[in-house]
């Protein structure tokens, strides 16, 4: 018994893992709990609103990137703009993404 759930906790992290890289939205939407509660390195938390919201940014902003050939760089904090409100620094420099 105990093998099968680590295998299930195994399969159901490879399953975020993927959905993440791939910027799966409908996938990730499933996998966030409603009352996911995420709290980053500097302590802020989010909501899964917050959460799907982030993902689009990123969906939206790597499908810009590949078609501007731009490199992002984050320095401190979460992306700017990012949902849980938090600053940071954005560099954008010429180059292959």
């Amino acid at each position: 018994m105990a093998g099968t759930l680590e295998q299930e906790i195994l399969a159901q992290e490879e399953r975020l893992t993927r959905a993440t890289r791939e910027l799966d939205l409908d996938a990730l939407d499933g996998i966030y709990a409603d009352d996911i509660l995420f709290t980053g390195v500097t302590g802020a938390t989010c909501g899964k609103s917050n959460l799907m919201d982030e993902a689009r940014g990123s969906s939206t902003w790597r499908s810009d990137a590949a078609r501007r050939s731009v490199r992002r760089f984050r320095h401190g904090g979460r992306y700017p703009g990012g949902s849980a409100g938090e600053g940071g620094c954005l560099e954008e420099r010429a180059g292959r993404p």
